[in-house]
């Protein structure tokens, strides 16, 4: 999270508010909570598990990837990967998680 988002104000209003070496300590601080959180995360949630010999990402609690999702559907790194799938698989797919993608060759006008 960058510093305007934290503070929400310009970066010429956060400049003249703090010091170069107070932002440094933010920043600093704020990768240190970032790399004590991913050491609090279960193992479990952040390494890949393998369905049927192809490495699959668990991202916790809420992961919206259906189990019974086929290899084609994966990339080397277990993420989904879209672009290795067709056009038809890839609406379906974002149909089941809710994102309806109109299909065809028209142009819709509201």
């Amino acid at each position: 999270m960058s510093l305007v988002e934290t503070f929400q104000m310009p970066l010429r209003e956060i400049r003249e508010r703090f010091t170069w070496s107070e932002i440094v300590l933010m920043g600093w601080r704020s990768a240190e909570q970032a790399h004590q959180l991913k050491d609090k995360t279960p193992a479990s949630l952040r390494k890949t598990a393998t369905v049927s010999g192809k490495p699959r990402r668990h991202y916790g609690p809420g992961d919206m990837v259906p189990d019974n999702l086929p290899d084609r559907f994966f990339n080397e790194e277990g993420e989904v990967d879209l672009s290795k799938v067709t056009g038809r698989d890839a609406v379906q797919y974002l149909a089941k998680l809710g994102f309806h993608v109109p299909i065809g060759g028209g142009v819709s006008r509201s």
